[in-house]
């Protein structure tokens, strides 16, 4: 589960995914009885629910912004590879920069590619600031769980 928090400071990792698979993993360990079900469908919940947010959340700011769906399918791929080259900072400004650019030869407007630019980056922040916190919440709550 420790590992699903670093996992999720990295944009393209799924650390909520593995701090699910940690919890599930454990219950299995138990023969299915801690950390008990309720617990286990909120996990799996809170693992689905990252899951999709995810993969849509720099896609939704993007289009907020005003970026096509060409374009958010640009930064996807362009913050894919900007994490071999930067790093999880790489991917934020890859996709930022590559929304910025692919809607200035959409528009020729610089304010309203910059604007979609922006927002593409806020949703992949966005994204990693709620993985890392379901992240904590599925350990906090799994060791408050099996030590109460």
């Amino acid at each position: 589960m420790v590992l699903g928090i670093a996992g999720s400071l990295i944009p393209v990792l799924p650390g909520v995914v593995v701090s699910m698979a940690g919890v599930l993993l454990y219950w299995w360990s138990t023969g299915f009885t801690e950390p008990g079900n309720v617990f286990i469908a909120i996990t799996v919940f809170l693992g689905v629910t990252s899951m999709a947010f995810d993969w849509i959340a720099s896609s939704m700011t993007a289009k907020a912004g005003g970026a096509s769906d060409k374009t958010s399918v640009a930064a996807g791929v362009a913050g894919f590879l900007g994490f071999f080259i930067g790093g999880p900072v790489g991917v934020v400004v890859a996709a930022a920069v590559a929304v910025f650019i692919r809607e200035y030869f959409r528009t020729g407007d610089v304010k309203k590619s910059r604007k979609a630019g922006i927002y593409a980056a806020f949703g992949i922040v966005a994204s990693v600031a709620f993985k890392v916190f379901v992240s904590i919440a599925i350990l906090l709550g799994f060791l408050i769980t099996i030590l109460i």
